[in-house]
Parts: structure tokens; sequence; C-alpha cells
């Protein structure tokens, strides 16, 4: 089961909003910012903290063109990447 529907089990227990951290992550995000964020913008069920970010890769890459290397790049950054800060919030669980 995942983090978020690991929370399902508590679901009568809860009729307010409510954040969900993963244990295993250090974050900076202001988590008063976000549920702010969250209770104006009134038009869905959950907020997901999002991160744009770099990846190193493991290994040089190689350009190839018609079959001939024409470059090499040592173990480049993959940028833009988006990946989920697993911070949600949500207005309470829906009874029906």
């Amino acid at each position: 089961m995942n983090t978020a529907g690991s929370i399902l089990p508590g679901r009568s227990l809860v009729d307010d909003t409510f954040v969900v951290v993963m244990g295993d992550h250090l974050s900076s995000i202001n988590l008063k910012n976000m549920m702010k964020f969250h209770k104006e913008k009134k038009g869905g069920i959950a907020t997901i903290g999002l991160k744009k970010q770099g990846v190193p890769l493991e290994y040089g890459i190689a350009t190839v063109e018609n079959l001939q290397v024409t470059g090499f790049k040592e173990k480049p950054i993959v940028e833009n990447l988006v990946t989920r800060a697993s911070m949600f919030s949500s207005q309470g669980f829906s009874t029906t």
C-alpha cells in the first residue's frame, strides 16, 4: 500500500484539512504556505508538492549519428525533471 493509501483506515477520524508527509524525506517546504495555497484554490481534493531538479546520470553517454560516435558527455545531469515531494494536503475524506 502506498503512503496516501495507508491513511485510509483512519478516514473516519479525519474531517478537516490534513497533510501526509513521507517519513524518509527531508524537506524545506513551507507547510503553512502549502496549506494556505490548498485552502485558497478550492478546486481539487488534494494538493501535491512537486520539485523541479536535475539528476546526474551514473555513466557518460555517447552521441551517435549515422552509426558513428560523434561525441561523449561524461555523467550529464538530466535537467528539469519534476519529482513528487511526497507531501499531500487534502480536505478530509468524502463520506460518499
